[in-house]
């Protein structure tokens, strides 16, 4: 396995940094982003345009040279919503605890707080679908779809449909060891 040593190690880093959607209370809990009108002002730490491995890697190199500890990092992500955003949101916590443990010596110290915009309009009930599978924090729609999506009928399916699917956990993995080996350089 590399890295991990078993998925019981991967998944203990990914829930130390900010519960990936399978720990959040699997059958339990019911996960609703926030939905937040696109004409509030928002402000955010950092910002991650492509899921590429460079982009990825970029954001990380400004992540620690911010040394954060005991905090939220706002990430606003502004790519498209897929089915690509559920493994970039495990890959991006789990990478967030591996540093966090490497600077302060404990996992947990800082959780990413993910924000993404709504692309399209005409699909963005399937859209508030992914960003939910993809534990998406906040989902900033414009004003006339605001009150649509605070009103629709909540879900109570699991709150992750794709766990344990071998695509998801394989690429996942392999995202999170490429980038490490590139992200522990800098530490």
């Amino acid at each position: 396995m590399g890295l991990f040593t078993t998925k019981n190690s991967r998944l203990k880093f990914e829930h130390a940094a900010g519960f990936p959607p399978y720990t959040r209370g699997y059958n339990t809990y019911n996960f609703n982003p926030k939905i937040i009108p696109s004409n509030k002002h928002l402000e955010f730490d950092f910002q991650l345009s492509s899921f590429s491995i460079e982009a990825v890697f970029e954001l990380f190199q400004t992540v620690i040279n911010k040394k954060p500890s005991e905090i939220k990092l706002r990430l606003l992500i502004t790519t498209p919503i897929n089915d690509e955003l559920i493994i970039v949101t495990q890959v991006l916590r789990t990478l967030l605890s591996l540093i966090n443990q490497s600077l302060h010596n404990k996992a947990s110290s800082s959780q990413f707080c993910f924000y993404i915009k709504a692309s399209d309009i005409q699909n963005i009930l399937i859209e508030y679908n992914y960003i939910k599978a993809g534990q998406i924090d906040y989902f900033i729609v414009p004003k006339d779809t605001t009150y649509l999506l605070n009103n629709s009928p909540k879900s109570v399916h699991p709150v992750n449909p794709f766990f344990g699917n071998l695509y998801i956990e394989e690429k996942t993995n392999t995202l999170v060891a490429t980038l490490w080996k590139k992200i522990s350089l800098l530490l």
